[in-house]
């Protein structure tokens, strides 16, 4: 059965995300964008702690001490590095925010059956 899509007025939301997720107290809209942490998404690092360590390392992250990370999936499985990669994210400790990727449930799924 087709249903006929109602159109919703876009409502104005702050753009922090990462503010409820890591725990923080949300912004408010009038908040100055100096203010605000800067948020940094990163994707499908695999296990590669070496290309993670310089991204890191880079001028733009390394010089704000209050940036914020996304993981958004699958730290692990490919790369050499798996549990080096994880202790360096949770090494971020509030300052990082993981969504987990398909490669990641399935370790997971692999530790849970003591494999």
């Amino acid at each position: 059965m087709l249903r006929r899509r109602v159109r919703q007025p876009i409502r104005r939301l702050p753009i922090t995300p990462a503010a409820t997720l890591a725990r923080d107290p949300p912004l408010a809209d009038d908040e100055p964008e100096a203010h605000r942490p800067a948020i940094w998404a990163i994707g499908d690092v695999h296990g590669c702690c070496q290309s993670l360590d310089a991204l890191l390392a880079s001028p733009e992250i390394a010089g704000d001490p209050a940036c914020r990370f996304w993981f958004v999936g699958d730290l692990v499985n490919r790369g050499p590095s798996n549990a080096e990669t994880l202790r360096r994210v949770m090494s971020l400790g509030d300052r990082a925010t993981v969504v987990l990727g398909n490669h990641d449930l399935r370790a997971l799924g692999v530790a849970a059956e003591g494999g």
